[in-house]
């Protein structure tokens, strides 16, 4: 096939680490290829072409500084990133939370492309809402919590949409606490407007999700499971068309309650099931409970089992 090849070095035209492109020297628009970013891992390799352009600042993942001073190399991307660019390990042991906060700081889609890999993280991952972060599937990558009960992860936008509308989405992914302790809060949504969640496993966390100040989230088969607490939604006040949606979603076995909607939402159920949730809870409590509603109306439910 005809490939431009322009900038290629043909005498010494890869690197094995990112460590190893930092001290390599550079030539404007000369191309190498990085097989690893961490020596011998075979992982978050591409290509790199040299850039001179000022406010370029070395992010460890998609802009590397040179031996020259005024030269960077930059990774030619396909309009996303992975965890692994920065290099993130994926073994569930190494902590890899400076690897996804630099993916999400990247200002680029970030997208999990290994399959069967466990990320630990030591803290929670903020990611904000116009980022689109997503894996191969929930059955393939995990993300797994520290035992001190931090959150794997929360969504921010602003109070009630004031950031603006945002169209973001996170999916793919199996949320558990380390030991399945049942710590921590599995996801937090703060402030979005029209979100997508799709195809996630939430389980073992204290609770599974907790949302605030959020309109418009569309959940598409989603497993929120084996928590004490499946789901609290609070402050909405929203009306259709700003309804929360789940379509083919299954809220399970959640110890004390599956979903507690506090002041005014909207919300549309279209076949999954929720149930065998609340079996520990007290018989006089809104833990007790598959769904509690405070001033909600449940505008349908189609074909859910509750």
């Amino acid at each position: 096939p005809n490939v431009d090849m322009t900038g290629w070095d043909f005498d010494d035209n890869s690197v094995s680490s990112i460590a190893k492109l930092r001290l390599r020297g550079a030539k404007k628009d000369q191309r190498i290829y990085l097989t690893s970013v961490n020596e011998d891992q075979g992982a978050g390799g591409g290509d790199f072409v040299a850039t001179q352009k000022a406010g370029l600042v070395d992010n460890g993942g998609t802009i590397v500084s040179s031996a020259d001073p005024n030269i960077f190399w930059a990774r030619i991307t396909d309009g996303f990133v992975t965890p692994h660019m920065f290099g993130a390990v994926g073994d569930g042991v190494s902590d890899d939370l400076v690897s996804f906060q630099k993916a999400v700081a990247s200002g680029y889609a970030v997208v999990v492309t290994n399959p069967s890999v466990s990320y630990y993280l030591s803290n929670t991952l903020g990611i904000p809402p116009s980022v689109s972060f997503t894996g191969v599937g929930a059955e393939s990558v995990k993300i797994i919590s520290a035992v001190s009960g931090s959150n794997p992860a929360i969504i921010r936008g602003g109070i009630y949409g004031d950031t603006g509308m945002k169209f973001g989405s996170f999916g793919g992914f199996y949320l558990q606490s380390v030991l399945q302790s049942r710590v921590g809060i599995g996801l937090i949504l703060d402030g979005l407007s029209y979100y997508k969640i799709k195809d996630i496993v939430i389980q073992a966390f204290n609770q599974g999700v907790y949302a605030q100040d959020c309109i418009n989230i569309e959940w598409e088969k989603c497993y929120i499971i084996n928590n004490i607490i499946g789901l609290i939604a609070e402050r909405g006040s929203y009306s259709h068309p700003n309804a929360w949606s789940f379509n083919d979603c299954v809220i399970n076995g959640n110890w004390n309650s599956g979903c507690r909607f506090v002041n005014g939402c909207a919300i549309s159920f279209n076949g999954g099931s929720i149930e065998g949730n609340g079996v520990q809870g007290s018989a006089d409590n809104w833990l007790k409970s598959a769904i509690k509603m405070e001033g909600n109306p449940v505008e349908g439910v189609g074909g859910v089992t509750c």
